[in-house]
């Protein structure tokens, strides 16, 4: 990865060097880490032959420092991202390290860096090539840089190394990438997997109504928005997933002709608003659906 070379090619050049005796591989009982060793004579020889590669010590070294130094974890990093290690089980030091590697790499996307991204996530992968995390944000990143079939590729890879607590994550990820493809019974599946690994997960039900309000199934929709405005209207103070879902439902009685409840969430809706004037900000539609009652 310092050397900015596949890890493929890597351990393939170390396994003829082995094949040969030329290094031996050790594995450490106490952190399965891989470390080669060599002959002095070896050594020596592999010393003379890099004279003859002009800049190659001198730039390799260079990476190699750069590597190390966004390696290191120091202990208040470690911590910022302690929640992230918790929540999606990540407790390997490499899986960790790769994690918030893709976490710098989100911030560089989101700086406008986009090959500093394109590195760091691809040092990620070689990090923890079997993260489902790790594969899942790779996925994420690849859809936002419009490339669906290197996502569909990443995302299907981490939906079959997903767990209890990544499944939902990765599943979730699938259906963004499906609804944008417009495989909407693909979506549609893949946020049914996603809520059988979190279905308390507000976000991923709604998205779920969505998507079945899109095949014409607002019945089932509206199942789902009462849902989740049955789980949220407990809350004090409410959060806006309540108007987002009271919206939407409206939006589906009314498809289906059950105009006097769509009546009655906008008047609960409003006064929800009234109460608590901070939930304006996820009311944009409501002005709209206010103005095109049905007579």
């Amino acid at each position: 990865m310092a050397s900015e070379m596949q890890v493929e090619r890597i351990e393939r050049g170390v396994s003829e060097l082995e094949d040969v005796t030329l290094v031996n591989r050790l594995v450490q009982q106490s952190d399965g880490r891989t470390l080669y060793d060599a002959l002095p004579i070896t050594l020596a020889f592999a010393r003379n032959e890099l004279g003859k590669m002009g800049d190659l010590e001198l730039h390799s070294r260079q990476r190699l420092q750069h590597f190390n130094e966004q390696m290191e974890l120091q202990a208040g990093e470690i911590n910022r991202f302690q929640g992230e290690f918790q929540k999606f089980g990540i407790d390997t030091p490499n899986e960790k390290r790769a994690a918030i590697l893709c976490r710098r790499a989100e911030s560089e996307v989101f700086s406008g860096n986009v090959e500093g991204a394109e590195l760091l996530f691809r040092q990620a992968r070689d990090l923890s090539p079997n993260s489902a995390y790790v594969l899942a944000k790779s996925a994420s990143y690849s859809l936002a840089r419009n490339r669906l079939g290197e996502a569909l590729e990443c995302i299907g890879e981490a939906c079959r190394k997903a767990n209890n607590l990544t499944g939902a994550l990765c599943y979730g990820i699938k259906a963004r990438i499906l609804g944008i493809q417009r495989d909407r019974m693909g979506q549609i599946q893949a946020l049914v997997q996603a809520l059988e690994y979190e279905p308390e997960n507000t976000i991923l039900r709604h998205q779920y109504g969505v998507a079945l309000s899109k095949v014409g199934q607002e019945g089932e929709a509206t199942q789902q928005f009462t849902r989740i405005i049955e789980a949220e209207e407990g809350r004090i103070p409410p959060r806006p997933s309540l108007i987002m879902a009271l919206t939407t439902r409206i939006i589906n009685l009314r498809r289906i002709g059950r105009n006097e409840e769509a009546q009655s969430d906008l008047a609960r809706a409003k006064e929800l608003i009234r109460q608590y004037p901070f939930l304006a900000s996820a009311a944009e539609r409501l002005p709209d659906l206010e103005a095109d009652v049905p007579m």
